[in-house]
């Protein structure tokens, strides 16, 4: 008897336990029941400006005294130049190298594949093409550089066999140098998201008329305002690409004063004045993002916390460029001060005043919670 006494007081324990148990199940339902997830856009473009533009110059080597000038003008305004690269120039020039690491990345400006010779790529074969594209690519990385971004030399990549031997070579896009472009140089326009080929991006001609008389290039500032216009209008990005600013006589070549003048529109307009790497890793991003943004509620309004997390499956080290979020917070954290933290570490101080907030991220799979703080 007193056997049996003992097991049903086992049982008894048992069940009383099993009911604890299933009420602290029930109360973490209930705190769960407190997490809203909260809608998103993602910016078309980053810091949700209304359109992008890059900046490109085909000018030889970044260290030129010319080519300098230029450099300080763009930095004096607060943009940023992208410049060719051709492989081969940089493994035979040391000062050109030194330059470029001591004076040129440090102003924040840019750089896309060009080849590793100066050639017309589309004379030669698909694998001839693939070996002198993929030489540049690897070279570049050699360099500690990240290749995303293409231009042919010469414009030539006109042959689809070119076009498919640079993709396999690793570069993500490529612009050609194409003056008809004029006619329709936007890319991704309107509610497009992807260009119709990565490979053959447009891009409008910058070039004085007194070079050889090309009516349809830009030829001046008052050239280059309507398409600044358009595409704001459109939303898209567009490309811009100089030789030889400031240097009458020289191939392409497009006067001083109409550059000057050119940066100054370009400031006054809401651009997204930006790499043509990030602009393309940005798009790519963006087409394969999933965005969760989560709000947990509590009574503590200095316990409420908003979590964030995008995703996009690509490498993190190449593809690292934030993007921009738009969602509402509750209107009483509005003017109110926010903090943004990853972990332990503090991202970014936010005083928001209306809703939707704008918050830009990278899409690297990591957890970022937003809360109250003061």
């Amino acid at each position: 008897m007193k056997l049996s006494n003992l097991i049903l007081f086992w049982i008894l324990l048992f069940l009383l336990f099993s009911c604890e148990l299933k009420d602290i199940n029930i109360n973490e339902t209930n705190v769960e029941d407190n997490v809203t997830s909260i809608p998103v856009k993602i910016a078309k473009w980053y810091d949700n400006h209304t359109a992008a533009i890059s900046i490109d110059d085909d000018a030889g080597s970044v260290a030129s005294p010319a080519e300098q000038i230029v450099q300080q003008l763009v930095k004096e305004n607060n943009l940023i130049i992208d410049y060719e690269f051709v492989t081969e120039r940089y493994r035979s020039d040391s000062i050109r190298l030194n330059y470029l690491y001591e004076k040129f990345l440090p102003m924040g400006f840019g750089y896309f594949g060009h080849g590793d010779r100066h050639i017309n790529h589309d004379t030669l074969s698909e694998e001839e093409s693939y070996k002198s594209f993929k030489k540049c690519y690897d070279t570049m990385i050699d360099f500690g550089l990240k290749p995303v971004s293409y231009a042919y030399p010469g414009g030539f990549g006109h042959l689809n066999r070119t076009q498919r031997s640079l993709k396999r070579a690793g570069f993500l896009s490529s612009r050609r140098f194409e003056k008809l472009d004029v006619f329709d140089p936007y890319i991704i326009p309107d509610d497009e998201t992807e260009p119709p080929n990565w490979y053959e991006l447009p891009s409008l001609v910058m070039q004085s008329y007194d070079f050889v008389s090309c009516s349809i290039c830009i030829n001046n500032t008052a050239d280059l305002i309507p398409h600044l216009d358009k595409t704001l209008e459109k939303h898209a990005w567009l490309i811009i690409t100089y030789h030889s600013i400031g240097q009458p006589g020289s191939y392409g070549f497009y006067y001083l004063k109409d550059f000057k003048n050119d940066l100054k529109e370009i400031k006054k307009r809401d651009f997204w004045v930006t790499h043509n790497d990030d602009a393309t890793l940005y798009i790519y991003e963006k087409n394969a993002a999933r965005v969760n943004v989560q709000f947990f509620n509590n009574e503590d309004l200095l316990k409420q916390k908003i979590t964030i997390r995008i995703s996009d499956d690509f490498d993190n080290k190449k593809f690292d460029v934030p993007l921009t979020l738009l969602f509402n917070v509750p209107g009483n954290w509005l003017r109110r001060k926010l903090k943004l933290a990853q972990g332990t570490d503090i991202i970014e101080e936010f005083e928001f005043e209306t809703n939707p907030v704008k918050i830009s991220l990278p899409p690297d799979e990591k957890e970022y919670t937003l809360y109250i703080y003061k």
